[in-house]
C-alpha cells in the first residue's frame, strides 16, 4: 500500500524496522525518496511512513491503540456507531481504514482545509 501513495504523490518518509525517520523530513531538508529506494529500504527490512498534512494532499490519519483498553472492541464500536452519527455518508466511505499490527487501527482520509 506505501508504494501506491508514493505514485498518487503523497510525501513519503523512510524508515527502519523500528518506524523510525531514516531520513529528515523538515521543510527544508525533505528530499521525496524514489519509487527505487523505497523498494530497496522495504527489501532490507526497513518501512515507509507518509508525512501527513499539506505535505500529503491533506492526508490525515488518526491512530487508535486499544491494546490497553479494557473493552477494545466494544470501546471501538461505540466510537464508531458516534462517528457515523457525526458524519455524513460520504466521508465514511472516502475513509480507509488498516488494522494495525498491535491490533489497534488506522484511520486513514483526505481533508481539503489544510493551512
Amino acid at each position: 500500500m506505501n508504494l501506491k501513495y508514493l505514485s498518487e504523490n503523497f510525501s513519503l518518509v523512510l524508515c527502519n524496522n523500528k518506524k523510525m525517520a531514516i531520513q529528515k523530513h523538515n521543510k527544508v531538508d525533505y528530499m521525496k525518496p524514489t519509487l527505487e529506494r523505497v523498494e530497496q529500504n522495504i527489501s532490507s527490512g526497513g518501512t515507509v511512513g507518509v508525512l501527513t498534512g499539506a505535505r500529503s494532499k491533506g492526508m490525515f490519519i488518526l491512530d487508535f491503540d486499544l491494546k490497553n483498553a479494557e473493552k477494545p472492541e466494544e470501546w471501538y464500536d461505540i466510537f464508531c456507531a458516534k462517528v457515523a452519527i457525526r458524519f455524513d455518508r460520504d466521508f465514511m466511505k472516502a475513509l480507509v481504514v488498516q488494522r494495525s499490527p498491535s491490533g489497534g487501527y488506522h484511520w486513514l482520509f483526505l481533508c481539503d482545509m489544510v493551512e
